[in-house]
């Protein structure tokens, strides 16, 4: 069944009066579903569920019982807003109260790679006998699997399996099932039968609240009320930044530009407005000008090259097309070899982070904004 937070009401499931704090543990806290480090540990060690994602905490406090009430359940939004996290923190939970249990998180791409592995190597059976036999299984991003009619298939038997078991099932999506016109018939229902709930951008109330916590955790008492100044009434943190990341990257922005003049340098122009009369570069004059300027092929940026060299220099040509352009991160992560919000969110973070104390980082992120700004 599909429920919308409105049912979160006298008579519904739950009243939320205030806003939850959900822990994210160093295991789940700045990990993607394969174990590797995506967000920086810099700011907020909590996940907010605010009234806007009151369904949340039912999902919360169910997950504490062996088996499930709801299955599968089926969390949907657009990126940013935490659904992998909380995926992530419920399979703590769910471990912190059956220790013997056995929990299997796997993103979208992860399962079909897994999946097209096993059948070449004629390892179905040992696959699905790990699949079928978890006692939390989660499957971050369906959208990974579409046009894949062999994972989706197999996706539905071990769904079939686990909702016979009553296993808990977790699914994470960018858009309801009901509007994925690519799911077959037979795992749209099977994922509509659950609970689907949509997982929303911060309300206000949220978003002050992860403001203030972001501001607790990273700034001393003395220089607090400096930035909150210049957050809340300067601009910096406009209405339109709703989720955490993205308040995460404007305050680390934020705090670059007011500790550069202490530092001597020059404060690292923030992204083009509408407003502003020079002409706005594109993600592809962009690309041009980092390889230009790190002795690089564009192939090498946008090509499957883990090379250090070449993968710092992609993390500023990402940088500054999120900074530069109103690029969104999965159109950036098209460009660079077809990406995932995911790797374009972490190199993004990877050069703000750099930017805090990283002088060749500095220079190359000020030379290459002033050329493009002068093209």
């Amino acid at each position: 069944m599909e429920v919308s937070t409105s049912s979160c009401r006298p008579g519904g499931f739950v009243v939320v009066k205030s806003i939850s704090l959900i822990p994210l543990t160093p295991e789940t806290h700045g990990r993607d579903s394969a174990g590797r480090q995506n967000v920086p540990r810099k700011f907020s060690s909590r996940f907010f569920v605010g009234p806007e994602n009151c369904l949340l905490d039912v999902v919360w406090n169910a997950v504490t019982e062996r088996t499930s009430r709801y299955n599968p359940v089926v969390l949907y939004g657009p990126s940013g807003v935490g659904k992998s996290h909380f995926v992530g923190a419920l399979a703590r939970r769910f471990r912190d109260h059956h220790p013997d249990s056995k929990t299997l998180l796997i993103g979208g791409e992860d399962f079909a790679r897994v999946y097209a592995s096993a059948v070449e190597l004629d390892s179905i059976s040992d696959l699905r006998n790990k699949y079928h036999n978890a006692d939390f299984f989660g499957l971050d991003g369906l959208e990974s699997l579409a046009h894949k009619p062999a994972a989706l298939l197999e996706l539905l038997y071990t769904l079939d399996s686990l909702r016979q078991q009553g296993r808990w099932v977790f699914i994470t999506a960018n858009s309801s099932p009901v509007q994925l016109q690519w799911l077959t018939g037979g795992l749209r229902s099977r994922l509509i039968g659950g609970l689907t709930v949509p997982v929303s951008t911060l309300s206000d109330s949220t978003r002050s609240a992860v403001i203030d916590d972001m501001l607790r955790e990273r700034i001393p008492g003395a220089a607090r009320q400096q930035v909150e100044v210049s957050l809340r009434n300067g601009g910096r943190l406009d209405q339109g930044w709703r989720t955490v990341p993205d308040l995460r990257l404007a305050l680390q922005q934020l705090l670059d530009g007011l500790a550069s003049p202490a530092r001597g340098d020059q404060p690292i122009p923030e992204r083009q407005s509408s407003s502003t009369p020079a002409k706005q570069a594109t993600v592809r004059e962009i690309t041009k000008s980092v390889a230009r300027y790190f002795r690089l092929k564009q192939s090498e940026l946008t090509g499957p090259s883990r090379r250090q060299g070449i993968v710092h220099a992609r993390n500023v040509a990402i940088y500054l097309s999120r900074r530069m352009t109103d690029t969104s991160y999965e159109k950036i992560g098209l460009h660079f070899g077809g990406r995932d919000h995911t790797t374009v969110l972490h190199a993004f973070q990877r050069i703000a982070s750099l930017l805090a104390d990283d002088a060749k980082t500095q220079q190359a992120i000020r030379e290459l904004t002033e050329e493009l700004c002068e093209t």
